[in-house]
């Protein structure tokens, strides 16, 4: 058994809740030992200028937020893969071993 910790991060935030209430049914059905932690939002802001030339007061003001959470889950990698494999579109992960044996 190994300790894996995966950060997943989405634009959309109803996508990452429905996720992450699928991977926590999916995990108390397998038995497995894991934690979930829920991340602070990024907030992306910026400005985009509608005129080419001097004026600098025409401005479009956009901003995109990035949902996250990490969860640490006790297993082998066989059935990390079918985590990973069952993932929805728009979904970004990162996998990180720990540590090797507990």
């Amino acid at each position: 058994m190994q300790k894996y910790q995966i950060k997943i991060k989405a634009f959309n935030n109803t996508l990452l809740t429905l996720y992450k209430n699928f991977l926590i049914s999916f995990l108390f059905r397998a038995t497995k030992k894991f934690y979930i932690v829920n991340l602070p939002k990024i907030i992306k802001k910026f400005a985009l200028l509608r005129s080419p030339h001097v004026n600098k007061k025409a401005q479009d003001h956009f901003c995109f937020n990035i949902f996250r959470f990490f969860i640490c889950i006790y297993c082998n990698f066989k059935f990390l893969s079918k985590i990973i494999l069952n993932k929805p579109f728009g979904l970004h992960f990162k996998v990180k071993l720990l540590n090797n044996n507990i």
